[in-house]
């Protein structure tokens, strides 16, 4: 009960430092962009902007070093707050020491990117030998150990979204998908995918035009759309790679890599159409009520299960509720597998 008194207090004050960092850095970019020249009290109002961030951070770090030493967190989870607290005194230091802090926050950079990918290409290799976890969950523990669970896991599917469109426009698209039960013959992601590229091209027609003054908005526009067009593409390749399997002790129901739940089949208590809805309203109030694992285009079913079961979605664990959503291209030989036909 103690623990829990003490825990509390100190979540909230994790939250509100962050939420304070953020806001900080979110109104140095906008006083950088907007009035960079601004003064306040004599200097620069972006470098009190600046140093407050750089103070709250530095807060942050001392926090979790005591709940290191309390061993509440893993001593690793320092490392990169450290790191970005160094590079934020490299940018604040005046005098003969600059050059020094330009080299210290050029190199840490450049290695935590090195070793970012080598960690995620060795990871993915070592999955030919061990594939009892998906490939994300395999990324997302390691990573654990440096960032919050949360953030540990974006990252890791983040990584393995990009890694699978890669893979896939490398010539993926011509292997044969796995077996199980698909969703993916009517899916309306598989139609948009050949139309990105054009709605690009008149896309980067149109900003050209109508952003001319504006360079950097319209590169990292630009920049935007590329890493869109990579982001769907790793969803439709996981869409193909992760059907839904069934087995005679095991039945696992996937969004591709969006979401997944591992069920026994006896949990399964019944299957059948989505209710109708008079009106969107209605519609969205029985979503609150289902585990969505449903792909926009082929046929749904509600599977009605014997006890409340959670969900792995984009986050983490999701809340416990007793109906799930699918989408599944044959609905009959999905049912038959399960012997509710």
């Amino acid at each position: 009960m103690g623990s829990e008194s003490v825990g509390r207090p100190m979540k909230t004050l994790r939250r509100i430092l962050w939420c304070l960092i953020a806001l900080s850095l979110l109104a140095g970019v906008l006083l950088r962009w907007r009035t960079p020249h601004l003064l306040f009290h004599g200097r620069a109002a972006l470098a009190w902007v600046g140093l407050a961030a750089l103070v709250l951070l530095g807060i942050r770090c001392l926090m979790m070093g005591f709940e290191a030493s309390k061993k509440l967190i893993p001593w690793t989870r320092l490392l990169l707050p450290a790191v970005v607290f160094l590079e934020g005194l490299g940018l604040a230091w005046k005098g003969g020491a600059s050059l020094y802090w330009q080299n210290l926050r050029l190199g840490t950079a450049t290695l935590l990117e090195f070793a970012l990918i080598a960690f995620a290409i060795r990871v993915w290799l070592r999955r030919k030998h061990d594939s009892t976890l998906l490939p994300e969950d395999e990324l997302a523990q390691p990573l654990s150990a440096f960032l919050p669970t949360v953030t540990a896991r974006l990252m890791a599917l983040e990584m393995v979204m990009l890694g699978g469109a890669l893979r896939f426009l490398a010539g993926g698209h011509r292997h044969v998908d796995p077996p199980g039960h698909g969703y993916t013959q009517k899916c309306l992601l598989r139609g948009l995918l050949p139309a990105l590229p054009v709605l690009i091209v008149a896309d980067l027609v149109a900003l050209e035009f109508l952003l001319q003054g504006w360079p950097k908005l319209r590169w990292f526009i630009h920049l935007s759309d590329a890493y869109a067009i990579l982001w769907f593409t790793g969803l439709w390749a996981s869409f193909r790679a992760r059907p839904h399997l069934v087995s005679k002790n095991r039945v696992v129901l996937h969004h591709g890599i969006l979401g997944r739940i591992e069920l026994h089949p006896n949990q399964i208590v019944s299957i059948t159409p989505p209710p109708a809805f008079k009106d969107d309203w209605a519609r969205l109030a029985d979503n609150r009520k289902v585990i969505q694992l449903q792909a926009p285009g082929p046929p749904l079913l509600d599977l009605h299960l014997s006890e409340p079961v959670r969900p792995i979605g984009f986050l983490g664990l999701g809340y416990p509720k007793s109906r799930v959503r699918i989408a599944v291209d044959d609905p009959d030989v999905f049912r038959a597998a399960l012997g509710l036909i």
